[in-house]
C-alpha cells in the first residue's frame, strides 16, 4: 500500500477536525474553509465584514454547518454561506448540538455561571440552571452531562427539561481531570480520563444510572468507532504498550504494538484512525503517520510531516482512499490511495 500526495492547502487558521472533515478559517480570518477531500475544499461566500475570531464547530453535515464564535451561533448552507446568526452565549464551552434545534452550553446566566438550554432557531432560553463555575458540556441521546473536572463529577440531567437524573464522584485520590481531555462516547457509556495516584486511566460509567461499567490504569482511550472503544495499555513501568479494543459488550481484544512504537515513535501516540484493514497511528510531537496492517502488523506506509508543524489531526476516509494530516502551522496534506 503507498499513498501519493495530491494536494497541500496552505494558511488555514484555526483548523479542526471533525468526523470525516477539516474545517477552519481562511488566512484573512473572515470566511470558513471546508475540506472533506481531494477534490472537495468550500469556502463560504461572506464578504468582507469583520475576522470571525477563535470558534468552535458545533456540527457538520453535508448539508450544512453550525459554528460558535464571539458573534454568535452561525448556521450555514452546503455551500458555505452563512443564512443566519442567532446571538451569542458569552462563553466558548459549548460543546454538543443535539437531535433537534436544541443547543447545550456552560455560560453566564446574568452575572453567574450556569447551564442552559437554548432553542437556537426560535431564539429563545428552555430552561437554565445556576452552577459554580463554567464546564465542560455534552450531549447525547436526550441527555445532558455536565464534566466538573476540578471536583471529579460527572452530573447528567434530563435534556428537555433540566432535571438531575444523577450524580457522580467517578473516581478518588486523583488530581483534577486536565483541561485537555475530552470525554468519549458509545452507545451505552460516557469514557473519562483520569490521573491517579496509581497511574493515569480511565473510567466507563452508564450513560443511565452513572454506575461504573469498568475502570482501567495506565490507559489511554483515544477512539469510539462503530461502538468499539480503541485505547493504548501501558505498562507499569511505562515501558510496553498494548492496543487495547473494547467492543460493546465489554469484550476486550489485545495487540502487542510494542515493537511497532519503539520502531516509529519517540513520543507518545496521540491518536489512532481505524479502518477494515489497517490501524492508523499519528503523534503529534514526532509529526508523524503510520499506517499498520490489521492482520500482518506490518507497517505499511508513513510519512514525517514536511512542515516545522506539529501534527493536530488526522482524517482517514473512505476506508483508507485518502489521508488528511493538518498542522498547527495551517497546512492541510492530502493523501490518496495507489
Amino acid at each position: 500500500m503507498n499513498y501519493e500526495l495530491l494536494k497541500k492547502i496552505d494558511n488555514i487558521k484555526s483548523a479542526q477536525v471533525y468526523s470525516k472533515e477539516v474545517v477552519g478559517l481562511t488566512s484573512e480570518g473572515n470566511q470558513f474553509i471546508r475540506v472533506n477531500g481531494a477534490d472537495s475544499v468550500h469556502v463560504s461566500k461572506l464578504e468582507g465584514g469583520e475576522e470571525l475570531g477563535d470558534y468552535r464547530l458545533l456540527e457538520a453535515t453535508p448539508n450544512s454547518m453550525l459554528v460558535y464564535d464571539k458573534y454568535g451561533v452561525h448556521r450555514l448552507d452546503g455551500d458555505l454561506n452563512i443564512i443566519a446568526t442567532y446571538p451569542p452565549l458569552t462563553s466558548l464551552y459549548l460543546y454538543k448540538v443535539v437531535t433537534g434545534p436544541f443547543l447545550y452550553g456552560s455560560t453566564w446566566i446574568g452575572e453567574k455561571p450556569g447551564l442552559i438550554c437554548y432553542n437556537f432557531e426560535q431564539g429563545e432560553k428552555v430552561w437554565a440552571i445556576e452552577t459554580s463555575k463554567l464546564y465542560d458540556v455534552y450531549a447525547i441521546n436526550d441527555f445532558c452531562y455536565l464534566w466538573k473536572k476540578d471536583e471529579l463529577i460527572i452530573e447528567c440531567y434530563e435534556g428537555m427539561t433540566g432535571e438531575l437524573r444523577w450524580s457522580k464522584r467517578y473516581i478518588d485520590n486523583s488530581r483534577a481531570a486536565k483541561s485537555d481531555y475530552k470525554a468519549l462516547f458509545t452507545d451505552s457509556s460516557i469514557i473519562l480520563r483520569f490521573d491517579s495516584n496509581d497511574g493515569s486511566g480511565a473510567i466507563a460509567l452508564d450513560l443511565r444510572t452513572g454506575e461504573e461499567i469498568y475502570q482501567l490504569t495506565n490507559y489511554q482511550p483515544l477512539l469510539v468507532q462503530h461502538n468499539i472503544v480503541y485505547g493504548l495499555k501501558y505498562g507499569t513501568e511505562g515501558d510496553k504498550v498494548i492496543l487495547l479494543i473494547i467492543d460493546g459488550e465489554n469484550r476486550q481484544v489485545v495487540i502487542d504494538i510494542n515493537e511497532i512504537v519503539d520502531r516509529h515513535f519517540k513520543y507518545m501516540i496521540s491518536g489512532i484512525n481505524v479502518t477494515s484493514s489497517h490501524f492508523y497511528f499519528w503523534s503529534i510531537f514526532d509529526a508523524k503517520t503510520i499506517a499498520v496492517n490489521a492482520v500482518s502488523k506490518d507497517v505499511d506506509w508513513e510519512h514525517g510531516m514536511e512542515s516545522s508543524g506539529t501534527l493536530t489531526g488526522l482524517v482517514v476516509g473512505n476506508d483508507g482512499d485518502f489521508i488528511m494530516e493538518v498542522s498547527d502551522v495551517g497546512e492541510v496534506f492530502i493523501w490518496e490511495r495507489t
